[in-house]
Formats: structure tokens, C-alpha cells, sequence
């Protein structure tokens, strides 16, 4: 699903920059008072949120900045790449994989809540059909109310046949036309 992005992912998108932005300047203006490992809880949470809010490949993006971000301008070896203690490689290390960790959790879990969505509204389409169903006692009423379910809840066009005793179109839907479909439930009938 490539859904184009809509003003309110750029909106947020540009306020999570603006907050990575600051995490980073806070940490490179305060280095004397906070520690590298508190800027990087505080670019971790950011992660999360970023999780949470965007997109999965802009959330991966910004997580991949911030962890680069980080290792440039935040760590003792100031605009550098390079690693002279070894505990900051530890450090860069569990914030790369955490990050990235966040993100994969964050996503995986708003992609459970939107498959559970989906399926709460089947079930409640279900029900409503099951409800229907249940105070209906005659075969040509049942087979209405699921021309009805099937056109309100799928946007589904349908006829009801019964093969026995003879060969007899049950309800239709009011755009479609029995006679249309009679040669072809006729070939299919033969054939069970």
C-alpha cells in the first residue's frame, strides 16, 4: 500500500526531525553535563515514537539518521566517525540495534492492531447477518437478507439458486437478471 503522504505524515514527520534536531543539539551543547548514554535514551525514545507515528520506511530513515547523528556529532570523538574508546562502540552498538528493534516492535505492533480492526468489523458483519438470519423462518426471506448483508458490507451483487427439486432462482439481486444466469448455473448443476 503506497498511499501518498497526506499533510498530516509531513506534519509529523517535520515535528519528529525538529525533536530529533534538538535531542542532538542538547547533546552536543550540554556534553559537559549529560552524558553520551543520556542522549541516547532520549534519541531511543524518540525511535520509539517515530515507531509508533510514521511510516515503516520513514521511521527506519530517521532512526538510521539519528543512530549516524549520534555516532557524528554526540560522541566524544566529535565530528568524526571514528571510535577511540571502546566502550562507545558498546554504546553505538546497543543504540543501533535498539533503534532498529523499536522501530520492527512499533510496526509489527500497529500492523496486529489494524489486522484486529479488520477482523472485529467481520465479525460484527457476521453477527449482524447471524442476528438477521436467526429471526427469519422462511428460505425466500433468509435468502433476501443475504443479498442485502452481501451488497451492504462487501459491495457484492448476488443470487440465491436452489438445484432441488428443480432448478429455481430463489431472490436476485435487483441488478442482476435471473435469465442472464440460468445457462450458467444450468452447466454448473449438470456437472455436480
Amino acid at each position: 500500500m503506497n498511499n501518498p503522504l497526506s499533510w498530516f505524515d509531513v506534519t509529523k514527520t517535520s515535528i519528529l526531525l525538529l525533536l530529533y534536531v534538538l535531542v542532538t543539539y542538547l547533546g552536543v551543547a550540554f556534553r559537559d553535563v549529560i552524558i553520551e548514554t543520556d542522549t541516547a535514551m532520549l534519541l531511543l525514545l524518540l525511535n520509539i515514537v517515530s515507531g509508533v507515528l510514521l511510516r515503516k520506511r520513514m521511521a527506519y530513515v530517521i532512526t538510521a539518521i539519528s543512530i549516524v547523528a549520534f555516532h557524528f556529532f554526540v560522541l566524544p570523538e566529535h565530528n568524526s566517525f571514528r571510535f577511540q574508546n571502546y566502550q562507545h562502540i558498546i554504546t553505538f552498538s546497543v543504540m543501533a540495534f535498539s533503534g532498529v528493534f523499536a522501530v520492527r516492535l512499533t510496526q509489527s505492533q500497529q500492523q496486529k492492531i489494524e489486522e484486529n480492526q479488520i477482523l472485529r468489523a467481520e465479525l460484527n458483519s457476521n453477527y449482524d447477518l447471524a442476528s438477521v438470519l436467526a429471526a427469519l423462518n422462511e428460505s425466500h426471506a433468509i435468502a433476501e437478507a443475504l443479498i442485502v448483508h452481501l451488497e451492504q458490507h462487501f459491495k457484492m451483487r448476488a443470487q440465491v439458486w436452489l438445484f432441488s427439486p428443480q432448478l429455481h432462482c430463489l431472490a436476485t439481486h435487483q441488478k442482476l437478471s435471473e435469465v442472464t444466469y440460468r445457462p450458467l448455473i444450468e452447466r454448473f448443476s449438470r456437472r455436480q
